[in-house]
């Protein structure tokens, strides 16, 4: 694709994840500007996809990665610091006293140890955050009423290790149903939810789509135009906007996605 196709797609994608997006950034620090760290990454993200292209699997993981390198750059920056440098001869250690230097070495080694741990537990939080919002929507889009209901209810109070008879009471269902639907959707999510966190898609849908571009590439784009522009479609969800007297760039798409995205079935 070109670079302005690709600041296309990605202005498609931050439009469409918005409401996502921003509940990231809200998770890194409630007290924090998250919108405007949000925006700010936005304009960053554009910016190196105008200049320099984007070759990633995903915008989502491209977006989490700004947004949280940014947070980590913005609070480094305004993180405490003891001092250590000394002023002029009437400090303690004029008098050959080093115990406040040493005092203060330590004191910055405990403010730098605190700080790492902050960070790394607020990356641990991000992480499980993010993983819930992405398995609510998996749910959602691939689970009934009935099931969704089950598993949210057994997601929400599994801290407090509900067993399947507990499940079943607060459900008003039968034990059997409950421990059967979350068996199945654990194991719909074992397997599928790296591919839907790549692509949008499960892996039957997305072995589905690879097969049907596989079998388009396999005919000439000059007399299957219609063919290729529906799979176009199908696979970027817009048309295909560039000439129709050349439709070689539009099959150098389709083969850079399949190529890029067969790998998501491992």
């Amino acid at each position: 694709m070109t670079g302005q196709t690709k600041t296309q797609e990605f202005n498609q994608f931050f439009i469409s994840n918005y409401d996502m997006l921003l509940g990231f950034a809200k998770s890194i620090n409630v007290k924090n500007d998250y919108e405007s760290l949000l925006h700010d990454c936005y304009i960053k993200c554009h910016k190196r996809i105008d200049l320099s292209g984007y070759s990633g699997n995903t915008y989502l993981n491209f977006m989490r990665v700004t947004i949280t390198n940014t947070y980590k750059t913005a609070y480094r920056d305004r993180k405490p610091m003891v001092a250590i440098s000394t002023h002029g001869e009437d400090s303690v250690l004029s008098g050959g006293d080093n115990r406040l230097q040493s005092w203060n070495a330590k004191a910055e080694a405990k403010l730098l140890d605190d700080y790492e741990y902050e960070l790394y537990r607020q990356e641990y939080d991000r992480e499980m955050s993010f993983y819930n919002t992405m398995v609510y929507a998996y749910v959602n889009k691939y689970f009934d009423a009935r099931d969704n209901m089950i598993f949210k209810t057994y997601y929400v109070l599994k801290s407090k290790h509900l067993n399947y008879k507990q499940l079943a009471a607060a459900t008003n269902l039968s034990m059997t149903s409950v421990s059967n639907c979350i068996k199945h959707i654990k194991k719909s999510l074992r397997n599928n939810l790296m591919c839907y966190l790549n692509t949008g898609m499960n892996k039957m849908e997305l072995q589905a789509l690879l097969n049907k571009v596989q079998a388009i590439l396999l005919t000439d784009p000059r007399q299957n135009k219609q063919n290729y522009r529906e799979t176009y479609q199908q696979v970027f969800e817009k048309p295909w906007n560039g000439c129709s007297c050349n439709t070689e760039p539009m099959r150098q798409a389709l083969r850079a996605w399949y190529d890029k995205n067969k790998d998501n079935l491992n």
